[in-house]
This record gives C-alpha cells, structure tokens and sequence, in this order.
C-alpha cells in the first residue's frame, strides 16, 4: 500500500491538513501546486480533483478527498491515538466546526488581503485598498474570537488535554494574521 499523497499550495488551507497528517503520524508525499501558473487547472490535476482546487488528498487506496476540514477529520480517525478529534459526537462536530470556520476566514479575509485584486471588477488601486481593508479587519476579528475562545486559562480551543483540528485551523489563522503583521501582542 502507498502512502497518502497530500496535493496542496502554500499560503493555503492544504497547510492544515498537513499539520494534521504529520501530527497524526500518518505516511505522506506532499507534491506542491503552482496556482498562479494555474497548475490547479491543467488536465493532470483535474484528472485528481475535477473541482480545480486544493487540497486534495489520494488516499493509500486510491480514493480522492477534498475540502480540508474532511481530509482533517480523516487524519483523526484513521489515526485515533494522536487525539486530533474528540470521540464524543457533540466534541466532533465542536472540532469540525472550528475547522469549517478557519477555511472561511481563509476565503473571506486572508485571501481578500493577500490579493484583493481577484475581488474586484474592476481592479483600481482604491478598490483594492478597501477590499485589503476589510480582509484585515475580518482576519483581527478571527483572531480575536480565538483569544476571547482561550480567555477561560484553557490550553486548546477545546478545552482538551491536547491539541485538536480545532487548534490546527485557528493556528492557520493567527499564522496568517502575523504573517500579515497584525498586531498580536494583545
């Protein structure tokens, strides 16, 4: 059997999903996409994932996941041990629904403020100083509902013994609000 074979680009929600698999322990390739040569888009990878996006994740058994809060969820069940998800029913759906969250804020507020230009029709630089505008305010905002989420003295967003999907998908949140220089310090 071959190992999973993560198919993802950087700066997307393809990171989180490799945290989870290398917390998991789980066999992994990575193989990186060029989106802007819209590698995503070319035959070879539409054959992988006809929706053109990533991550994609080929299983050992040849089946193709995608969205990154179900290829998470998958990391957590096919190694359980790690404690990547809550065995409870309401803590999944807690842990997912944190996940669910960190691909939106991806899309609405570090993609918007990483290239407000795809946002625009037409693109001017007003327009794009706007749209930049609002991504960061969304991007502190989510920022800001982890740190009122771990205000209690909890370690993780969960309130677990250990790190969870949850804690991934806020940690691609606030990677990505430094990463934009937002001021953390509060």
């Amino acid at each position: 059997m071959s190992d999973a074979v993560l198919f993802t680009a950087p700066f997307s929600s393809g990171n989180a999903v490799l945290i989870a698999l290398l917390e998991a322990g789980i066999p992994h390739e990575v193989r990186y996409l060029n989106l802007r040569a819209q590698e995503h888009k070319g035959a070879a990878f539409l054959a992988i994932n006809p929706k053109g996006q990533v991550p994609a994740l080929r299983l050992p058994d040849g089946r193709v996941l995608t969205e990154h809060p179900a290829l998470m969820a998958w990391a957590a069940a096919e190694a359980p041990e790690a404690g990547l998800m809550p065995a409870d029913p309401a803590g999944m759906a807690e842990a997912l629904q944190w996940a669910t969250w960190g691909g939106w804020v991806l899309a609405t507020a570090i993609g918007p403020a990483y290239a407000p230009g795809r946002f625009a029709e037409p693109s001017t630089p007003e327009t794009e100083a706007a749209i930049r505008a609002r991504g960061m305010a969304k991007l502190a905002e989510a920022v800001a509902l982890i740190e009122r989420t771990l205000a209690d003295g909890r370690e993780w967003l969960l309130g677990g013994p250990r790190r969870s999907i949850a804690d991934i998908a806020a940690n691609m949140v606030s990677g990505a609000a430094t990463a934009f220089h937002l001021d953390m310090a509060p």
